[in-house]
């Protein structure tokens, strides 16, 4: 019965491989890869904004990509993003009031968990934020 559901598991995933899902209607992958991360950093205690720009600045590095960073107040840097004129917004408190963006996984203290925005329906690009940005994420 295992083996079954675990041939079953891994044909699943072939087809959705073979569909090409997940896909990022807007290409952020695409133009972050080798080109520019757009991203948002809100303004905070200055510890935690270093360590979370220095992050930003390896994940943008991981992507072979040039970072283009943004700094100041969440709301303005979530309306952006949700323009499209940034790629990532974050760190983000878990509960964060914003509904039309796309988060990571939560990720940090359990008192104190964190997301990443991405662009609603940016899902290739939000995949690699979570394999890259949120397991490297100082804990």
């Amino acid at each position: 019965m295992f083996a079954a559901a675990r041939l079953l598991c891994i044909l699943g995933c072939a087809a959705l491989a073979a569909c090409g899902l997940p896909k990022d209607p807007n290409g952020t992958l695409d133009h972050v890869r080798g080109g520019v991360l757009h991203a948002g950093l809100p303004a905070g205690p200055e510890q935690e904004f270093e360590q979370a720009r220095d992050h930003l600045a390896d994940f943008a590095a991981s992507l072979n990509a040039e970072l283009d960073l943004h700094t100041g107040e969440t709301h303005r840097l979530v309306e952006e993003l949700e323009r499209g004129e940034l790629d990532l917004v974050g760190p983000l408190p878990k509960s964060t009031p914003f509904k039309k963006t796309g988060f990571s996984n939560p990720y940090g203290p359990k008192d104190a968990r964190r997301v990443w925005a991405v662009r609603a329906g940016e899902n290739a690009f939000l995949l690699t934020v979570n394999e890259r940005l949120v397991r490297s994420a100082p804990q």
